[in-house]
Order: C-alpha cells, then sequence, then structure tokens
C-alpha cells in the first residue's frame, strides 16, 4: 500500500492548481518549441524567475507527463533549463492520470 506521502508531489489530471493550468497554458502556447524559465516568467508577468514553486509545478508537470525539461549548455560551467510541451491539445480525462496501484 501506498502511503499519502508517496502520492504527494504528482498532479492528477483533476487536481491542477490554477497556477498548474496556466503553467500548462504557457508551455502549450509555443506548440511544442522550447521554452527557456525566463520566457515563461515573463509570459506570467514576473520579473525574469520563476520561483521555487513555479518550478515545483513545473517538475509535477513533466512527472505527469504534460510537458519535459531539458538542460541546454550556455557555457562551459553554465546550463539553461527549457520546457516544452509533450501534449500540444487538452488531454482526455483518463490521459495523465496517476492511480496508487490498487
Amino acid at each position: 500500500m501506498i502511503g499519502l506521502s508517496a502520492c504527494i508531489g504528482v498532479l492528477r489530471l483533476t487536481e491542477r492548481t490554477p497556477l498548474a493550468e496556466k503553467l500548462l497554458e504557457v508551455v502549450r502556447s509555443k506548440g511544442g518549441a522550447w521554452m527557456n524559465r525566463r520566457e515563461i516568467a515573463s509570459v506570467l508577468g514576473r520579473p525574469e524567475v520563476l520561483s521555487p514553486y513555479d518550478i515545483k509545478l513545473l517538475d509535477q508537470l513533466i512527472a505527469a507527463g504534460h510537458i519535459e525539461k531539458r538542460e541546454f549548455p550556455i557555457g562551459p560551467v553554465q546550463k539553461e533549463f527549457r520546457y516544452r510541451s509533450v501534449t500540444h491539445t487538452p488531454p482526455s480525462p483518463s490521459a495523465g492520470r496517476v492511480t496508487d496501484g490498487m
């Protein structure tokens, strides 16, 4: 049996917050093109950076299979995180659901 703490951190399709919905909408708006964190923040009306909570929601959307993340080198030791939509149209009601294995 999986405890509640093991299930926290993965967004189910019906449990996305309004901010998670907005983040998914922003990434989907690029039609599969890569977006860096600065571009996402700009669309959200934020000054250049995403909050740690925004990044956590992006990671949850990745875990749910809605978006993907890749690291792109931007210098000898620096990297930039970019995101793109895996699903360009809204998924069906059963897509992306996470079950507890029971």
